[in-house]
Order: C-alpha cells, then sequence, then structure tokens
C-alpha cells in the first residue's frame, strides 16, 4: 500500500537514528519490558521499514487507529513518547526503569529456579 491509508492520506514517514533502532530492536524483543512497549517498539521498526498504517495493523493485530496514535507519538517525541502518558489523578509508585529492574531481577530468579530444579530432578 506504500503508506497510504484507505482514505487515502500518506502516513507520516518514520526515519530512525542509529540508537533509536538499537533501543526499538532491544524492547521488542525484550523479555523484561512490558508488553505495551514491546507492542509499540515492533510497531515503530514496521513503520520505519516503510509498511503503511493498514499493513502495520494487521501485522500486530492493533487497530490502525491505534497505529496512527503510536506512529504519531513516535514521529513528534521519539523513544521517550513511546511510554504511557500519567493517568489524570494518579501518581505513579515505581518508574518504568524500577519496573523493568524489578522485571528482570524475577526473571532471573525464575530462571535459577527453574535451573536447580531440572538438577534435581535429573540425578
Amino acid at each position: 500500500m506504500d503508506g497510504l491509508r484507505r482514505g487515502g492520506r500518506v502516513a507520516r514517514r518514520i526515519e530512525l537514528a542509529a540508537e533509536q533502532k538499537i533501543d526499538l530492536e532491544r524492547w521488542a524483543r525484550g523479555r523484561s519490558t512490558s508488553h505495551q512497549l514491546v507492542v509499540r517498539a515492533k510497531l515503530i521498526l514496521l513503520c520505519a521499514e516503510g509498511m503503511g498504517t493498514n499493513d502495520v495493523a494487521a501485522a500486530t493485530g492493533l487497530n490502525a487507529r491505534t497505529v496512527t496514535k503510536w506512529r504519531t507519538r513516535f514521529a513528534r517525541g521519539g523513544t521517550a513518547a513511546l511510554s504511557d502518558l500519567p493517568r489524570p489523578k494518579t501518581s505513579r509508585k515505581l518508574s518504568d526503569e524500577k519496573v523493568e529492574e524489578i522485571l528482570r531481577e524475577v526473571s532471573v530468579r525464575v530462571t535459577a529456579i527453574e535451573v536447580a530444579g531440572s538438577r534435581a530432578w535429573v540425578g
């Protein structure tokens, strides 16, 4: 579809700096990254490959309006814009960085338990 939406409007072109591409690829395959950020990173990577909004929506299982929303936010604010905006009247207890740190730690502990458990059952 060459970047065109059904209504005929041209989707915003996404060009990635090398550092942005590295971050997005890391997030897209990240096991300790929030699911929302993984999906958004994959979406932006597909957009950067030149895929149109409807094609990206079909490939990711998202609504075309959702693809347009995140494409636009990324075009305006880069990778920082892919994080959720603060909700009104709520205060975050943990930063995104702290959540990722906790998820990494839990992943390491679960892996250690699985390895220790498999050794116990093998012998």
